[in-house]
């Protein structure tokens, strides 16, 4: 009976324990993310937008700006590099969009034609004005069209690094609903992380989101990536409002007059992906079929569309192939 008495004792003490670890870890993680968010660092800076502060970096000078839209689960910084390369041509901005990073959540939903009317108000108070490039990645893509179709005077040019698409829709056609909730959809796994930043887990964890990136940048991103503001703005974007979004673009769409420029990875480094997450060879194939078919689609917004593959694999180019981003918006801006 002691025994027993002592064990149910010793399993109350350990939940005890495992609650105040959690209270701990959560109240940290509160303590020194807002310490975070409160001390923007270079070379970005703070730019008040309709009373919102958000982190933009510009650097160079010249016309046509090139203008960077990062994609989910990524940050401005992570384009840093390519940014100073651009900068020798000419201006290029990047910035973080509501809620990453250090940049000021919005009271709103986080729609394309919201996100596209926050762009233009943040170009106008950088004093960026006339035909720019527009540089998006994944989802990044989508609010970089709802901007071009917005405003199609002030769009020298389009560059699509691997982006979602209007098109979404279609893989729901040619996979199981547990292969689309697992490999294309990022819901879950939003959701996921979300738990896991608002925890404090991710802090704990301490990891480095991004491994291929240095000094400044490399620190920023590790901070950024435990912010549970910023996994908010992603659910905002994906979760609950990419439907809109792309419903938005549907009844926007036009044909634009400039160049549309879409960057997508080698098509058998993809499929091989797909592979390696357990997708048989025919799955994997019809996935990218429907993506080839998606991006085929995209560029017609366009009465000057191309698709650009690239030799390397995975989703960030940005990463994995620099100078083809670089030597395509380049010749768009000398052109």
């Amino acid at each position: 009976m002691k025994t027993i008495r002592g064990m149910f004792i010793a399993s109350r003490i350990t939940a005890f324990l495992i609650v105040l670890a959690v209270i701990v870890l959560f109240a940290k993680n509160v303590v020194v993310s807002s310490q975070w968010k409160k001390s923007p660092k270079a070379p970005g800076v703070i730019i008040e937008v309709e009373e919102r502060r958000v982190y933009t970096r510009s650097t160079g000078a010249g016309r046509p700006a090139v203008v960077i839209l990062h994609d989910i689960l990524s940050y401005s910084p992570e384009w840093w590099e390519i940014q100073d390369r651009l900068s020798a041509l000419t201006r290029v901005v990047t910035y973080d969009r509501a809620g990453y990073g250090w940049s000021e959540a919005r009271p709103h939903a986080g729609t394309g034609r919201r996100i596209a009317n926050e762009l233009e108000l943040l170009l106008q108070r950088i004093e960026l004005t006339g035909p720019c490039v527009l540089v998006g990645h994944g989802i990044g893509g989508l609010y970089a069209l709802q901007y071009a179709f917005a405003h199609p005077r002030l769009v020298h040019a389009i560059v699509l690094v691997d982006p979602i698409t209007i098109f979404q829709r279609r893989f729901r056609e040619v996979v199981s609903d547990t292969v689309f909730r697992n490999l294309i959809d990022k819901t879950s796994y939003l959701q996921s992380l979300r738990v896991a930043s608002h925890s404090g887990f991710i802090r704990l964890l301490n990891v480095i989101p991004v491994t291929d990136v240095s000094g400044k940048a490399r620190d920023i991103l590790k901070n950024h990536s435990a912010l549970a503001s910023s996994y908010d703005a992603m659910h905002d974007e994906y979760s609950l409002n990419l439907e809109e979004s792309i419903k938005q673009i549907e009844l926007d769409k036009k044909v634009l007059s400039v160049p549309v420029i879409l960057i997508r990875p080698d098509s058998e480094r993809e499929i091989d992906e797909y592979q390696s997450f357990g997708l048989s060879l025919d799955e994997a194939s019809r996935i990218d079929a429907v993506k080839t078919g998606a991006f085929k689609d995209t560029i017609m917004f366009s009465k000057n569309g191309r698709i650009l593959a690239s030799g390397k694999g995975g989703h960030d180019l940005h990463r994995t192939d620099p100078d083809l981003i670089v030597k395509t918006v380049s010749s768009l801006v000398r052109r």
